[in-house]
């Protein structure tokens, strides 16, 4: 996990059983690291974000959706890596209407946002945001093509934002952590 991911993902994680390794300097040192970790070990890696199988598996999301409310015209994503943008993107092409589909990354770490308009990934600095699982440094070698060539719009929203999605979804009965409101 990056350093300063939050302590209660690392406290569930040791709690399944797993061992918690932290890298200091952002999403892309704990890129870095679990590469090199996978590679002493003989572990498989599974990016959480940039690995074809993920993007897949985080598309269901947008069919699970679509199936429920085949009416539907607009999907908020939220943007992390951009597995799940990219797996809502080609999901959403399989709609019998068009969706369209609006990624939503902090303002401190908007990385497609920027990517896009330079026309290739581009690496941010380590960013700090209340969204801890949005950090994201740079946009995936897999993702960012599938983004670029079917994202309909991105938006960047602030901490305070999140903070007060989140609050709302509290009241409404829907615990989220701020990644996800």
């Amino acid at each position: 996990m990056a350093a300063g991911a939050g302590r209660e993902k690392a406290d569930a994680i040791r709690r399944l059983g797993a061992r918690v390794v932290t890298a200091d300097g952002g999403v892309a040192a704990r890129d870095q690291l679990a590469r090199r970790l996978a590679a002493d070990t003989g572990a498989l890696l599974v990016h959480s974000s940039d690995d074809e199988r993920v993007i897949a598996g985080q598309g269901t999301v947008a069919l699970e959706i679509l199936e429920e409310a085949p009416d539907l015209d607009l999907l908020f994503v939220p943007v992390g890596g951009g597995g799940l943008l990219a797996g809502c993107c080609l999901a959403a092409g399989l709609a019998v209407r068009p969706v369209r589909v609006i990624g939503v990354e902090p303002q401190e770490a908007s990385r497609y946002a920027v990517s896009l308009a330079a026309g290739n990934p581009v690496e941010l600095p380590a960013s700090r945001t209340v969204a801890d699982g949005l950090r994201g440094q740079r946009p995936g070698e897999i993702t960012f093509p599938i983004v670029r060539g079917r994202v309909d719009e991105l938006i960047a929203v602030g901490d305070d934002e999140i903070l007060r999605a989140m609050e709302l979804l509290h009241r409404a009965g829907l615990p989220a952590e701020p990644s996800g409101s």
